[in-house]
């Protein structure tokens, strides 16, 4: 004899359920009660239905009473108890009929109301949930190590967090509430016509569970793996695009582009096939039960006829026929929720995947760094930056990368720290910064731990990258990055472009601070991105910039140009940069070198 914990734990290793047990556990306690709400809404409604077939079964009897039928039956009974509960026993036959008919009509079409708006008021549900579990795994994924986010790759975390969440909670929840409605009303139907023949009940139950059992095994396992296919081509087409978009010029040059129109079309095509075959799946279920139908109806009348005379064989086809109405589209919802579960199941394992990766908590919305106002307090700092006895290794590797370093930069000082590809001058600004956390020692950054530094110092530390993210928005809301477009002081931007040489140019365009700048910043120049970067850095006031080779990819003209823009600020900002080429070495107060773990310092 199997225990209820056994029966339970069998269920939930089956992959849909599986699948179903993992994004409840998603959901807070109070939105799994409002779930489970709807889902218990759902089922009310559909005691409608159970309303108008016996309704329609007392309009069926009284038909063959006025035919000179049967006689007393079970089913007489019924109709005189519901002819009493409507006060209407007494009535002639025609006002009966057309008041029971007005019943069956207003029982089917309140079921059918009743079912949409609480059907819309579920997608309204689940559609704030998902938004809910998208930002908490957002919010994860940003909380994740540096490593972590690296292992995970853009492509998949962007996959996850919109189309995965939609396939989790429109797939997988609205599919079973749907489902768990559309049981019970099968349940209850098939209860209310066991009151007029239990045998024809067993028979037709025996019937359509066999075609529907065979229909299911067949779609549902094809549902999983076309599942499973398709969200595997969608990541894949994604990345080509974005690689082909991002490098057109090198493709281009090297005569390429061909190559990636060839693979995007091939996974296209792949994937829309994988989509339509995941969209037909239904329909098999469909056609098969739309003729399972007409063949058990012939059958069903044929047993009748034979069995128990015409005019109650009529009676009785009629009430099943009704119900089939109601049954036959159940039926067919059950089928293709079941899919539906199996099909996103299979697309979202990836996404459930990265739940486990992100440490995802519930109605997490709390980043660990928080934007924060208080300012750090940095007057006492002479020293702005400081690693005491550093060391650090990457994760699985015995070899340090970065070797009992020792350097202290000072207030308004131009410092660099240049050296060989691989020498660790990228991991050193990102221990600086608290993106990496050092094995051995001990960072500060205006006297804090980087991170609680980075936490409370409301824009006083800036970074300006090799490549800078330009959005296609205005050149306002670039330099502002990070702010709500209310919230921009637009005194502040033009200070900021004035301070790099850009104030002249920018007024001189047609929307001035409100121009586009274009996908990636395409109306602007190498050395006006640039330029844009160190502005956009500028606008929180910074005392410290973390320079990360932002001038390697400008031409000698340009980079002069933004170097001297940094030079005119060095009174007031503290500059730690890392660079390959002598040009910024010019404007350096200090030159360290960073090779083989140790640093050198350089005489200037």
């Amino acid at each position: 004899m199997l225990s209820k914990i056994q029966i339970t734990s069998w269920i939930l290793k089956i992959p849909s359920f599986e699948a179903l047990a993992k994004t409840l556990a998603l959901m807070t306690k109070k939105s799994q009660k409002k779930y489970a709400l709807t889902i218990v809404t759902q089922i009310c409604v559909t005691f409608l239905d159970v309303l108008g077939l016996l309704t329609f079964a007392a309009m069926a009897s009284l038909v063959i009473n006025q035919a000179g039928g049967d006689g007393e039956s079970s089913q007489n009974s019924i109709v005189r108890n519901i002819l009493n509960l409507a006060s209407m026993e007494e009535k002639s036959f025609q006002t009966q009929m057309i008041y029971l008919g007005l019943f069956v009509s207003a029982f089917f079409l309140f079921r059918t109301v009743g079912s949409m708006i609480m059907l819309r008021k579920m997608m309204h549900f689940l559609a704030e949930e998902g938004g809910q579990i998208s930002v908490s795994l957002f919010t994860g994924l940003l909380n994740s190590s540096f490593e972590e986010r690296q292992k995970i790759g853009s492509h998949r975390a962007i996959n996850a967090i919109t189309e995965g969440i939609n396939r989790i909670v429109i797939g997988i929840l609205g599919s079973f509430a749907t489902l768990i409605a559309d049981l019970t009303l099968i349940v209850i139907m098939l209860c209310a016509l066991l009151l007029f023949d239990v045998k024809l009940v067993g028979i037709s139950v025996l019937f359509f569970i066999s075609i529907i059992s065979i229909v299911h095994l067949y779609s549902g396992r094809n549902s999983v793996k076309l599942g499973e296919e398709k969200a595997a081509t969608d990541v894949q087409t994604a990345s080509y695009i974005q690689i082909a978009l991002l490098n057109y010029r090198e493709l281009f040059v090297r005569g390429k582009l061909d190559f990636f129109a060839r693979r995007v079309l091939r996974l296209r095509n792949q994937n829309i096939r994988l989509a339509g075959e995941l969209w037909f799946l239904p329909f098999i279920g469909k056609y098969t039960l739309e003729t399972s139908i007409v063949l058990g109806g012939f059958l069903l009348a044929v047993y009748q006829v034979y069995s128990v005379g015409t005019l109650t064989a009529g009676a009785t086809i009629a009430i099943f026929l009704v119900a089939g109405t109601r049954l036959a589209p159940a039926i067919l919802k059950v089928q293709q929720s079941f899919l539906f579960i199996k099909g996103a199941s299979g697309q979202a394992i990836d996404t459930f995947g990265l739940f486990d990766i992100a440490k995802f908590k519930k109605d997490n919305t709390k980043l660990d760094f928080q934007e924060n106002h208080r300012k750090v307090d940095s007057s006492a700092n002479s020293i702005v930056l400081s690693f005491k006895n550093v060391s650090f290794a990457y994760e699985n590797s015995q070899d340090y990368i970065i070797q009992n370093i020792n350097l202290d930069v000072e207030r308004n000082e131009f410092l660099v720290i240049t050296g060989p590809s691989g020498a660790g001058k990228s991991t050193m600004l990102d221990l600086a910064l608290g993106i990496k956390v050092p094995q051995v020692g001990n960072i500060s950054l205006f006297g804090k731990n980087p991170k609680a530094a980075l936490e409370n110092s409301n824009g006083k530390i800036a970074y300006i990258p090799q490549n800078l993210f330009l959005s296609d928005t205005s050149i306002k809301e670039n330099i502002a990055f990070g702010f709500e477009l209310e919230e921009i002081d637009e005194e502040q931007v033009l200070m900021c472009l004035e301070s790099v040489n850009l104030k002249d140019f920018v007024l001189a365009l047609p929307a001035g601070i409100e121009t586009r700048v274009g996908e990636f910043g395409s109306i602007l120049s190498g050395g006006q991105r640039q330029k844009i970067a160190i502005a956009r850095a500028l606008y929180t006031n910074p005392e410290l910039v973390v320079l990360d080779e932002s001038t390697s990819a400008l031409d000698l003209t340009a980079e002069i140009e933004v170097l001297n823009v940094l030079a005119a600020l060095k009174s007031s900002i503290t500059f730690l940069a890392i660079a390959h080429r002598g040009q910024i070495l010019k404007f350096a107060d200090r030159v360290i070198t960073l090779n083989n773990g140790n640093l050198k310092e350089n005489l200037i």
